[in-house]
């Protein structure tokens, strides 16, 4: 009978682990012919997002006005209205490399060296944004960081323009308080 007692919290305890530890994984396959966008996106509420996952460029299009770009980011437009969070992109002049950009408040910034060698490989990437409103971006191990301030998003959402773009293994994470 005391088994029983001292088994049941360690049985739940390590039940309430494995829920937390299974969030959803996304995916959302990109595939946009030249001068086009697609888009996937999903409600956010919470006062601080965890974000990781991958893309894959598996083809990226030429387009007079558009370039061939994927964006992960968060958006608000109640209160600091805006679209944050970071894109890769592809130059026809340098087929060679793709470029990356943090989104912030008042334009684009470079990430780290602000290019990664093209690769078929999947990209790693993590975003986070605390409740204080402080954004850090990783991708391929290139840091950026912006403080956003008020900004309190609503949605997240992946996007893609005129390119073939895989968006796997995507994990949101939200929590209520800083980290």
């Amino acid at each position: 009978m005391k088994m029983n007692f001292f088994l049941a919290p360690a049985l739940l305890g390590l039940a309430l682990n494995t829920a937390a530890a299974d969030e959803p994984r996304h995916a959302f396959e990109c595939d946009t012919p030249a001068g086009h966008f697609s888009y996937w996106k999903r409600t956010v509420s919470a006062g601080a997002i965890d974000v990781s996952g991958k893309i894959r460029v598996n083809e990226m299009l030429k387009d007079k006005k558009w370039s061939s770009t994927a964006y992960v980011s968060l958006e608000s437009e109640k209160s600091v209205k805006g679209r944050f969070g970071f894109r890769i992109f592809g130059i026809a002049k340098t087929p060679e490399f793709f470029f990356l950009e943090l989104q912030k408040v008042g334009g684009r910034e470079a990430i780290g060296i602000g290019r990664i060698a093209a690769t078929k490989e999947p990209i790693p990437f993590t975003m986070s944004l605390d409740a204080a409103g402080f954004l850090k971006v990783t991708v391929a191990g290139a840091d950026a960081s912006a403080q956003l301030g008020a900004f309190k998003p609503e949605t997240f959402e992946l996007s893609c323009s005129t390119g073939d773009y895989e968006f796997t293994d995507v994990i949101i994470t939200e929590t209520s308080g800083t980290r």
